[in-house]
C-alpha cells in the first residue's frame, strides 16, 4: 500500500502593540503589524503537490552533515527518496543548547538550491526556527540536483528538519 501525505502549513505572524500615550480622553492607540503568507493543506491531489516526506533530529559530526534527497534515511521506516519532486516545505528547527550558529546551504557539488540560487543558504542560531513554502517554484531532485550541506562552529550542534515534497 502506497504511502499518501497531508502537510497542513500556516505562514501567518501578527503583532499588536500599544503605544502608553498616557491620553486623558482616549485609550491609548494599538498599532497592529502582520504579514500573511497564507495557509493551506497539501496533498498528492493539490494544485502543490506533496506525496513524499521527511523529518529527523541531526547531529553534526565534526561540524558538518550533508543530506542526500536522493536517499534520506528513515528511522525504522524505508529509505525516502525525492527524486522527480520538488521540495515544497521546509522546517527547520537550530537547538537551544547549541553554542554556535548552523548554517543550511546547496552542497558544492550536486547542490539543491532551496534559498534561491546556487549561494544562498540560511544561518540559524540556537533556538531559532524558520518555515517556508517554496509553492512548486524550486527545481525537481535529480542525480545532479539533490545535496545540502549543513555546517557549524558547534562541533556536534543539533538541528530538527521536516522536508516534503511532491
Amino acid at each position: 500500500m502506497a504511502a499518501s501525505v497531508t502537510a497542513k502549513y500556516n505562514l501567518y505572524c501578527v503583532v499588536d502593540e500599544t503605544y502608553g500615550a498616557s491620553l486623558d480622553d482616549a485609550a491609548d492607540p494599538v498599532i497592529t503589524h502582520k504579514i500573511s503568507g497564507g495557509n493551506g493543506t497539501l496533498t498528492a491531489s493539490s494544485t502543490v503537490p506533496a506525496t513524499k516526506a521527511w523529518s529527523d533530529q541531526r547531529s553534526l559530526s565534526s561540524g558538518t552533515d550533508s543530506l542526500d534527497l536522493t536517499a534520506l534515511v528513515h528511522t525504522n521506516l524505508n529509505n525516502v527518496d525525492f527524486t522527480g519532486l520538488k521540495v515544497q516545505l521546509l522546517k527547520l528547527k537550530a537547538a537551544a543548547a547549541n553554542t554556535a550558529a548552523i548554517v543550511f546551504a546547496d552542497a558544492s557539488s550536486n547542490g539543491y538550491s532551496l534559498f534561491g540560487d546556487a549561494s544562498g543558504q540560511i544561518t540559524l542560531p540556537a533556538k531559532a526556527q524558520a518555515l517556508f513554502y517554496f509553492g512548486d517554484t524550486l527545481a525537481d531532485v535529480s542525480s545532479t540536483v539533490k545535496a545540502l550541506t549543513i555546517t557549524s562552529t558547534d562541533l556536534d550542534a543539533t538541528y530538527d528538519i521536516l522536508i516534503v515534497a511532491g
